[in-house]
């Protein structure tokens, strides 16, 4: 059960810095205030489960990915191939 909490943590940092770096990449508007205060809360208490160090490498694997990736490393997709 930890091993599957810590792989959701590592698997949503990912997807939130993915997608932080695609909408400035896209140029799409930043989050609406309670959508980022929201995040921002989401993301201090994965930050804080995982750890700084385990944290700060999921979510620069995330801003690596591309946007093929992130379609592959989605919601339903398993596969870890995407580091």
């Amino acid at each position: 059960m930890l091993a599957a909490a810590k792989e959701r943590g590592e698997r949503a940092a990912r997807l939130w810095a993915a997608a932080t770096s695609l909408r400035e990449v896209m140029g799409s508007s930043p989050l609406l205030p309670t959508d980022r205060a929201a995040q921002e809360r989401s993301v201090a208490n994965v930050r804080a489960a995982m750890g700084e160090e385990a944290f700060t490498a999921a979510w620069q694997e995330g801003q690596a990915m591309t946007l093929q990736q992130v379609l592959a490393f989605g919601p339903g997709n398993r596969e870890r191939d995407s580091r």
